[in-house]
């Protein structure tokens, strides 16, 4: 699920024998309706596994997918809301978990040779001017599975989680500067799985996440300090029997 830029759309994903990404008003006061029908997105095909992200403006989503019979593998391409154009990100195939920078000028993804459970993190450039940039690695991907990137308001620092052993028992929420080089900080370590972090709308401050720590049998939403390693103080918002997962901030 994502949420708008201005917070007045709900995008999701519906996963049955052919997905689509699906745009709702945040207030409900609309019908359901499935993006990519029409146009040259018409012969877009959602991956089962992927996340989209859109634009600041709100009127393009990046999303992993396949573009016709022949497209090999699928790879990161960006799509007008209303259709009307396609163009594939010059990203390695198999590249997923996209995510737009809130200044509109990267792209945020991981690329690993285990697919969903995470890899390296790169950005992209998004202006399609410069179709022929190449990915910048932000993270080697050898201290761990790195996924989940979120940008924060300020498009200066990206949050992700990283998974740790062969079955990725473990997984923490880390911070960066959005920049090769940069020094990741481990906001989480609690015993478990902490993941999907997302920061506070125009908020640097604070980090939702959601985690199945300490022998919990389902994820739960937390808060926790955005800033520095503070896990004893990390917030529970919710107790739900089901699982709870990806959220987004509508407002600060």
């Amino acid at each position: 699920m994502i949420v708008g830029p201005q917070r007045k759309t709900v995008l999701y994903t519906v996963i049955d024998s052919s997905p689509s990404l699906v745009a709702i008003a945040a207030d409900g006061n609309s019908q359901p309706m499935s993006l990519f029908t029409s146009g040259p997105a018409a012969d877009i095909a959602i991956a089962p596994d992927a996340r989209a992200s859109v634009d600041p403006t709100g009127k393009f989503v990046v999303i992993k997918a396949l573009r016709g019979p022949n497209d090999g593998r699928a790879g990161l391409y960006v799509v007008a809301v209303d259709g009307s154009s396609v163009r594939k990100l010059n990203v390695p195939d198999g590249a997923t978990d996209p995510s737009w920078s809130p200044t509109d000028d990267r792209i945020a993804f991981f690329i690993g040779a285990n697919g969903v459970d995470g890899g390296a993190l790169f950005t992209i450039d998004a202006n399609p001017a410069n179709a022929g940039a190449k990915p910048v690695q932000l993270t080697a991907g050898t201290e761990g599975f790195d996924a989940d990137p979120c940008w924060s308001p300020d498009g200066k620092k990206i949050a992700f989680r990283r998974g740790f052993g062969p079955d990725l028992a473990e997984m923490d929420i880390f911070v960066m500067d959005a920049t090769p080089g940069a020094t990741p900080l481990q906001l989480t370590e609690a015993k478990g799985r902490d993941q999907d972090p997302t920061f506070a709308a125009g908020d640097t401050k604070r980090i939702a996440f959601t985690s199945q720590r300490d022998g919990a049998t389902n994820r739960e939403i937390y808060v926790t300090n955005a800033n520095t390693l503070d896990d004893a103080h990390a917030q529970k918002l919710t107790a739900f029997p089901g699982l709870d997962a990806t959220p987004r901030w509508t407002s600060g």
